[in-house]
């Protein structure tokens, strides 16, 4: 990854203005984000994710992702952990 990357955090997402009270991808304002880490966030969809084009790594683990649904949508993607997702 390069070191121009631009991570949000889910134990920092009040630093970007957002509540934690993320459930998709709608709920975070654009940004040129290569990096999502939402381990243990409420999201369940994956629904506005398409806004993230240049997303390389997304990290779901302990959520309630429940379906790929608009996932395949990312040519940038790259890796995604759901460990421990009702997926």
């Amino acid at each position: 990854m390069s070191q121009s990357s631009l991570m949000i955090l889910y134990e920092e997402i009040s630093n970007f203005g957002l509540s934690n009270d993320i459930s998709n991808f709608r709920d975070i304002p654009r940004g040129n984000f290569t990096v999502f880490d939402f381990t243990g966030s409420q999201i369940t969809s994956f629904e506005g994710i398409s806004r993230f084009q240049n997303l390389q790594k997304l990290i779901l683990k302990d959520t309630l992702i429940s379906s790929f649904k608009d996932a395949c949508l990312m040519k940038f993607l790259t890796e995604i952990d759901l460990s421990n997702t009702p997926v």
